[in-house]
């Protein structure tokens, strides 16, 4: 029975204690591994210190099972230590098998002809190590690619990192003032705010003459003086009418796919998939609107960000701006449209 204990001491108690429930029940047992375990300071380390309560637990595991540590039992003086993790290695006296090692390759580097025969064998073993590497990397895509089967459902971090395409970040790490030329290029957030509101209170900003009069203004905007055609009573009862699951269904199938979701990061994907699912909810609460509900704050949350379109960044009239809704929303606008 192969054993290997964890190197991290309480993860390694926990381990020999649920040992001795693993151990099959049979008259002849061999176990081989890395206890991780100090049994005797001084002959299995390079200093003397008290026994820790893991080497004792594995001392009462040996004797429980009645098994004998080979090693000592054939060398009861001589240190059998193959490692050690020490600061201080370089002062200590090295384990006896490093040490056969080292006195075996100095052996050899006295005889030429060994040299050479050393050299093959080299190179032949250097290219099956480079072939068994291969293979293994093979073997380690396939793992990868069952793998992102299994999970590329999932909403991972992972997911998206390779579902989203690689592209650069536009920030606006400066800006220039939309209308002052001397005025000092913007560089802190607060600035480069004050800068853009500028700009757009501006270009939003009806240009009407000041002095206009309302009459004047009512008569300009006012277009259904001109508007001669009419919905008929048929038409404007429809209109009445509470939405219908059709309705609903026939507004998701005309979105545009592939567009960036609101801040709930629900995309329209979503709801076509589990539509099943949240379409009774979603068409309870549109017809309760009209009737005096309220949507949900989340519903009408909207973020207005700015798209870097060509051309110097720090020029506020090559950014776009856009409004994200939430897709649901976004299908009661259509619905009504």
């Amino acid at each position: 029975m192969t054993v290997y204990a964890p190197a991290e001491r309480t993860e390694r108690r926990s381990f020999l204690e649920e040992l001795p429930a693993i151990i099959p029940k049979t008259e002849n047992l061999f176990l081989a591994g890395d206890f991780n375990v100090t049994l005797v300071p001084g002959l299995d380390s390079p200093s003397f210190a008290p026994p820790k309560a893991d080497a004792l637990m594995l001392a009462a595991l040996m004797t429980e099972q009645g098994l004998t540590d080979t090693y000592p039992t054939m060398h009861p003086t001589t240190p059998g230590y193959t490692w050690f993790s020490s600061q201080t290695s370089g002062d200590s006296i090295p384990p006896k098998r490093r040490r056969k090692v080292v006195e075996a390759e100095e052996e050899l580097a006295k005889e030429p002809i060994m040299e050479l025969y050393w050299q093959r064998r080299r190179d032949r073993w250097l290219q099956r190590l480079e072939d068994l590497q291969v293979e293994q990397q093979v073997v380690w895509a396939k793992r990868a690619q069952e793998r992102g089967i299994r999970t590329a459902d999932r909403l991972t971090k992972e997911t998206f990192q390779r579902l989203c395409p690689q592209r650069q970040h536009s920030l606006m790490r400066e800006l220039q003032h939309p209308f002052h030329a001397e005025a000092p290029p913007a560089k802190d957030s607060e600035t480069i705010g004050e800068y853009a509101l500028e700009y757009f209170r501006d270009i939003l900003t009806s240009q009407h003459e000041p002095d206009m009069s309302l009459e004047k203004l009512r008569e300009e905007q006012d277009l259904w003086q001109h508007t001669h055609t009419r919905l008929s009573q048929e038409a404007a009862t429809a209109l009445e009418q509470p939405f219908t699951a059709e309705e609903l269904q026939q507004a998701i199938k005309h979105m545009a796919r592939g567009k960036s979701p609101g801040s709930d990061g629900l995309p329209i994907e979503f709801y076509n998939m589990a539509w099943e699912h949240i379409g009774p909810d979603l068409l309870r609460l549109y017809n309760q609107a009209p009737k005096g509900s309220i949507l949900t704050e989340d519903m009408k949350f909207g973020i207005i960000t700015l798209i870097y379109k060509k051309d110097e960044k720090s020029n506020i009239r090559n950014w776009r701006p856009i409004s994200r809704l939430n897709v649901s929303y976004k299908i009661l606008a259509k619905a009504l449209s």
